[in-house]
């Protein structure tokens, strides 16, 4: 059977070569040797190999080193049957040079035990790294694997200086003389080739490096224009969007506009169509009912020189239109007093500014008193006798629409009221009973409106009560005018 010897390293020791025996005999079929002088080496903690073949040599010629007697040629050896020395040589090169002397397992036992000067610490790392490598068992827990053709030039190159160590200085024949090339000489130039190998193989990784921290940079660069790029794109979209919808709310409110007023138009041609030309109510169904309660009266229009009311801007009426501010003047035949008993409690109403006045008004004037106000409720119509009960009412307004009884009140100067205090106003001046409970003014969220002079607003009370209509009516105070 052919015998093949293969070199092998250790993961767990990379600095000793191993030999491997394959096509052995079935008794040898785990021969496994390590390198004399790497091993010593090792366990000395030698890097030097004149001093580790110097330490070897020593321990050889001491009592302890009598057992370790030479087999020879290893190959030879394992031909003739089992090894039964503790070394052998094999020779590395072909080419040329010295045999390498290799130890068996039980060499290796033996010299890790009774090599001398091995320090205490190094000496118990040792033995715990070869603990599984010295038991036949336990050869397949170390990692042996062959090695590269990197590992085998290196182990011939260490093979060479090796050689100038144990047999001293080597000539190198010219073509004109001889050079002798000393051992310094070897090992310098080996240290030399080794130095500028990892010189090399450093500048390689700096380079790699470089190239991948220039590459990493690039990336990130493009994805910071990426980035930028998507923002950008999102913000000309937003702003495209915005201007559309902007555009398309513009046209949509322009026609709101001229629907409003054109329908605006139709009421006011509607409402004038009523009115005959000597300021007389025509005949209608409306204007029916009010000659029926109040026969023989007529529309009076407000002035703004006389009264408050008609300095309240609706945005839904203007004041120059002529039947705006013209009411009625409320009759002394519609009924009694409508007031409930002074025990009834008086019901929790919500009091607001109308739309135009600035929100802050509250807080900003909270001493301020105001004269006009506006409600709505359900029930009996207010009749002149509970309007002249009251001492603080200088000017009141009503209308009827759908059931529902829109008034407006002016006090006197004296009377004015804060905003905190205005909630029970339609009670406190006798108007309404407290059984009867003030309507939600329509699409709002409050009872009572406070109105500012000359200040436009869309309140409803005050729309319905600008509206041109032949029922709207008026009841002014008889008080002394100073104290208006």
């Amino acid at each position: 059977m052919a015998i093949e010897i293969k070199r092998l390293s250790c993961a767990q020791i990379p600095g000793v070569l191993f030999l491997g025996v394959e096509g052995s005999l079935s008794a040898q079929s785990n021969v496994v040797l390590a390198h004399t002088h790497q091993l010593v080496g090792l366990l000395l903690g030698k890097t030097d190999r004149r001093a580790a073949s110097k330490a070897f040599r020593t321990f050889l010629d001491s009592d302890a080193g009598q057992r370790f007697r030479n087999g020879g040629d290893l190959r030879a050896a394992i031909q003739k049957g089992p090894l039964h020395e503790l070394m052998y040589t094999y020779r590395m090169r072909f080419e040329g040079g010295s045999a390498s002397v290799f130890l068996t397992l039980e060499g290796i036992r033996e010299i890790s035990q009774s090599l001398p000067n091995q320090d205490e610490a190094l000496k118990r790392i040792h033995q715990e790294l070869f603990s599984s490598f010295l038991n036949q068992s336990g050869i397949q827990l170390l990692q042996l694997d062959a090695a590269t053709p990197e590992q085998c030039a290196r182990y011939d190159a260490e093979e060479v200086i090796e050689e100038v160590f144990t047999d001293g200085c080597a000539p190198v024949q010219g073509n004109d003389s001889t050079v002798v090339v000393t051992q310094k000489m070897w090992f310098d130039t080996r240290l030399c080739s080794y130095e500028s190998c990892a010189e090399k193989r450093v500048l390689e990784a700096q380079l790699q490096a470089k190239d991948a921290q220039l590459q990493a940079k690039d990336m990130q660069i493009a994805a910071i224009n990426m980035v930028k790029a998507a923002e950008i794109a999102k913000e000309r979209s937003e702003k495209e969007l915005a201007q559309k919808e902007a555009l398309n709310v513009k046209e949509s409110a322009a026609k709101d506009v001229q629907i409003a007023k054109l329908q605006m138009k139709l009421e006011l041609a509607e409402e004038r169509a009523k009115l005959r030309t000597n300021g007389r109510l025509e005949r209608s169904e409306g204007q029916d009912k009010v000659q029926r309660v109040m026969p023989g009266l007529v529309l009076k229009k407000m002035h703004v020189r006389d009264t408050l009311f008609a300095k309240l801007v609706s945005s839904s009426w203007s004041n120059d239109i002529a039947s705006v501010n013209c009411f009625v003047k409320l009759s002394s035949t519609n009924g009694e007093s409508n007031v409930a008993p002074a025990e009834s409690a008086v019901p929790q109403l919500k009091v607001q500014y109308s739309s135009g006045i600035g929100p802050n008004e509250r807080y900003l004037y909270p001493d301020h008193k105001h004269r006009a106000f506006g409600f709505c409720y359900k029930g009996p119509a207010l009749t002149e006798s509970v309007l002249q009960e009251s001492t603080h009412i200088k000017e009141a307004y009503g209308v009827e629409v759908g059931g529902l009884h829109y008034v407006g009140l002016i006090l006197f100067k004296r009377a004015g009221r804060q905003f905190s205090f205005a909630a029970p106003l339609p009670y406190e001046l006798g108007l309404l009973p407290c059984t009867i409970t003030a309507e939600i003014i329509p699409d709002c969220d409050h009872h009572i409106s406070v109105y500012k002079i000359s200040v436009e607003t869309n309140d409803p009370v005050l729309e319905m009560l600008k509206r041109p209509a032949a029922n709207k009516w008026y009841w002014h105070s008889s008080g002394n005018a100073k104290d208006n």
